[in-house]
C-alpha cells in the first residue's frame, strides 16, 4: 500500500513508453490528452477549489493505495474461469468501500444487481456461490492483512499461461 503506486505507475509508464517506441504512436495521443485534461484539472482546483495540488495529489496516492488492496484479491490464477473470484464475507469498512466488489464471484454471476444487494443474494446462496467459485473465500479484509501482508499471493507473472498456438 505504500509503495505499490510508486511501482504500479512506474511500470505502466515504463510499459507505455516502451510501446511508442516501438510504434504505437496512438499511445502517445492519448498521453497528450491525459495531461491536456490533468492541466485543466489543476487550473480548475487553483482557481475554484480550496483544495491544494499536493493535497490532491496525497489524496490521489491514498486511493490507488486503497485500489491495490481491493485489485490484489479480486482475481486468483485458476485452471477454471469460475475459481478466479473472491468472496470476502466480512461486510466492514473496506465492503463498503469497494461498494461490495469483496462479493467478487457474485457480481460476476448476476452483473446486474444492485451492489448494495449483493450480500443479500449472496447470504441466501452461500453454499452455491462456494461450490461454483471452488472455494475462493477469505473470512476478512484482516486475514488478508494477516496472510499477505509480508508474503507474496501468487508470482507477478500469470503462473497458469501457456504459450500460444499460431493461428490463435
Amino acid at each position: 500500500m505504500l509503495i505499490g503506486p510508486v511501482i504500479g505507475m512506474t511500470g505502466f509508464v515504463l510499459w507505455d513508453l516502451k510501446r511508442i517506441g516501438a510504434g504505437q504512436q496512438h499511445i502517445a495521443w492519448k498521453w497528450l490528452v491525459h495531461f491536456a485534461t490533468l492541466m485543466l484539472l489543476v487550473i480548475l482546483l487553483g482557481f475554484f477549489v480550496t483544495i491544494s495540488v499536493w493535497m490532491y495529489l496525497v489524496a490521489a496516492y491514498l486511493g490507488m493505495s486503497l485500489l491495490m488492496v481491493r485489485t490484489f484479491l479480486e482475481q486468483q490464477a485458476h485452471e477454471k474461469a469460475r475459481g478466479r473470484s473472491v468472496i470476502i464475507e466480512a461486510r466492514g469498512l473496506f465492503s463498503f468501500l469497494f461498494l461490495n466488489n469483496s462479493l467478487h464471484a457474485v457480481h460476476h454471476t448476476h452483473p446486474k444487481v444492485a451492489w448494495y444487494r449483493l450480500p443479500e443474494l449472496y447470504e441466501r446462496n452461500r453454499e452455491r456461490f462456494l461450490r461454483m467459485n471452488e472455494g475462493y473465500r477469505l473470512a476478512s479484509y484482516g486475514e488478508v492483512f494477516r496472510r499477505f501482508f509480508f508474503k507474496q499471493k501468487e508470482p507477478v507473472p500469470y503462473p497458469l499461461e501457456r504459450p500460444c498456438r499460431r493461428g490463435r
